[in-house]
């Protein structure tokens, strides 16, 4: 099994171009790894995506992750938060998902009731 968390960021000025500020993979203590930025593409950190470095296997650790950055949806492929945080300084807004591999259909049916609460 394996778990990853993403991250997105839309700001106005992203919004009007139809699309992302920043988006990327993060990590527990929120230590996020930028995929695309305004600094451009990294696609160093691609391959450590590749490489698993930035996935958990840890369910327990998991699950209060998804818990403290508000992941309570399932769509049947991942899980998302449904409000995004909001920096105010700025207009951004951040939503998270998670993504479980490796799992049987049954496995995944009670994460989705741990992390949905149904």
């Amino acid at each position: 099994m394996k778990i990853t968390f993403c991250y997105s960021v839309v700001t106005p000025e992203s919004a009007a171009e139809g699309d992302t500020a920043e988006h990327g993979w993060i990590m527990p203590g929120m230590w996020k790894y930028p995929l695309e930025d305004s600094e451009g593409y990294h696609e160093d950190t691609l391959e450590d995506a590749k490489h698993g470095d930035f996935d958990l296997e840890d369910l327990e650790d998991a699950i209060r992750f998804a818990e403290s950055l508000g992941i309570c949806s399932d769509d049947g492929s991942g899980f998302y938060s449904v409000d995004p945080d909001i920096d105010y300084q700025t207009g951004g807004e951040t939503t998270y998902s998670m993504h479980v591999e490796g799992v049987t259909d049954a496995t995944y049916q009670r994460i989705a009731r741990l992390i949905t609460g149904k």
